[in-house]
Parts: structure tokens; C-alpha cells; sequence
């Protein structure tokens, strides 16, 4: 019963890093030096033509800390 749970967990994060990679894709030319973080993060590059493509050898670098910002810092 316990594998089952830790393969069911396994499949929902597999899942959950898959949809994160495809909307920083999408997201990569409004933000792209975060999109850069999460490359190093991720250990590949986001490339449009292999957005539903699923890496399943990815292996999470550490994870970059941002500091905290105000909305009002994002506005032009």
C-alpha cells in the first residue's frame, strides 16, 4: 500500500514539474531571467518546439531564493 502511494505522489509531481515547464515556455519572453533561473533549476532548456515533450531524466538542481517584491515595483 505504501508504494502505491509513494508511485501515486511520484506521477502527481511528475505531472505537476511537466505543466510548470510548459508555462514557463510560455512565459519565457515576459520573464526571461526568471525563465533562465529555472533552466539552471531544472537542468535543461525550455524550448517551444519541445514544450510537450517530457524529460523524464530531469533532475532538480537547488532551487534559486528571490527576494520578496511589491507589486508596485513590477509597475511601469
Amino acid at each position: 500500500m505504501r508504494n502505491k502511494k509513494k508511485s501515486k505522489l511520484h506521477n502527481i509531481c511528475s505531472m505537476v514539474i511537466l505543466l510548470f515547464k510548459i508555462l514557463i515556455i510560455y512565459l519565457k519572453p515576459i520573464i526571461p531571467n526568471i525563465s533562465n533561473n529555472i533552466e539552471k533549476y531544472l537542468g535543461i532548456k525550455l524550448i517551444k518546439d519541445e514544450i510537450f515533450i517530457h524529460n523524464k531524466n530531469i533532475k532538480l538542481n537547488n532551487f534559486i531564493k528571490y527576494k520578496k517584491i511589491k507589486i508596485e515595483d513590477l509597475i511601469f
